[in-house]
C-alpha cells in the first residue's frame, strides 16, 4: 500500500513537470502587476492570443504552474523578448456595442509607439455566419480586423482613432486633428489617408513636442 502511494506521489510530480505551454516559448520579460513592476516569464507560443490574455511563469522552473491573466485583472500589461526585440502590451478597455446597450471591454494593445500618448495596435478575428440569399449560399468567413487606439497611461483615457469607413484608410484623420490640436504645427501635416508609418510618427512627433514643452515649463517655474 505504501509503495503504491508513493508511486502515486512520483506520478503527480512527473506530470507536473509537463505543460500545455512548452518552457521553450517562455521569454525573459516583465508584468506591470497592480503597482509594481514583476520580472517574469512570458509564454510567447501561437497558441495565446496575445491581445486577450498573458501565460506567466515567476520562476524558471518546470515544476511551477504557468499563470494566465486577461486583459481585466492584475496585470496591467507585459513585456518580453523576442530575439532582440522587446514586444509590449498594455490593458486598457473601450466600448463594445451591445444589441441592448454598450458595455467596457478589458483587451490587450500592442505598443507601436510610446510616450504621453501610447499607441495601441488590437488585431480580433471577426466571425460572418454563412446564409441564403436568393438562392445563392453565402458560407461563414472568419477575417482580420485591426484597430487603432491612443492610450494616456497618466489617465487611463482612450481615444479610438480608427475608422469604420470601407473606403477609408482604417485611421480617422479628423479625430487625431482634433487630439492633437495643441501642436498646430502638426495638425496642419496631416494628410487625409493616413498609413500606420504616418500614425506613428504623428504619434511620436506629438509625444517629443509635449516633452519639450513640459521641459520648457517646468524651467519657466523654477
Amino acid at each position: 500500500m505504501k509503495k503504491r502511494i508513493l508511486f502515486f506521489l512520483f506520478l503527480l510530480t512527473f506530470l507536473k513537470g509537463f505543460s500545455q505551454f512548452s518552457l521553450k516559448k517562455f521569454k525573459d520579460g516583465y508584468a506591470l502587476q497592480n503597482r509594481d513592476t514583476v520580472k517574469c516569464k512570458i509564454f510567447s507560443g501561437l497558441s495565446v492570443n496575445p491581445y486577450e490574455q498573458v501565460v506567466i511563469k515567476y520562476k524558471d522552473s518546470k515544476f511551477e504552474d504557468a499563470t494566465t491573466y486577461f486583459a481585466a485583472s492584475i496585470i496591467r500589461g507585459y513585456g518580453f523578448k523576442e530575439d532582440t526585440v522587446m514586444k509590449e502590451y498594455r490593458a486598457f478597455s473601450r466600448d463594445k456595442k451591445g444589441i441592448i446597450n454598450t458595455k467596457k471591454e478589458y483587451i490587450f494593445g500592442f505598443i507601436m509607439a510610446k510616450g504621453y500618448f501610447q499607441l495601441l495596435e488590437h488585431t480580433a478575428e471577426k466571425v460572418s455566419r454563412g446564409g441564403n440569399a436568393g438562392g445563392i449560399s453565402f458560407p461563414a468567413s472568419t477575417r482580420s480586423v485591426t484597430q487603432y487606439y491612443l492610450f494616456r497611461p497618466d489617465n487611463d483615457s482612450v481615444f479610438s482613432v480608427s475608422s469604420s469607413g470601407f473606403l477609408s484608410s482604417n485611421i480617422d484623420e479628423e479625430m487625431l486633428k482634433e487630439i492633437f490640436k495643441e501642436n498646430v504645427e502638426l495638425v496642419a501635416g496631416i494628410k487625409k489617408k493616413i498609413k500606420i508609418q504616418d500614425l506613428q510618427q504623428y504619434v511620436n512627433e506629438y509625444n517629443a513636442w509635449y516633452e519639450k514643452k513640459k521641459n520648457k515649463e517646468k524651467s519657466i517655474q523654477q
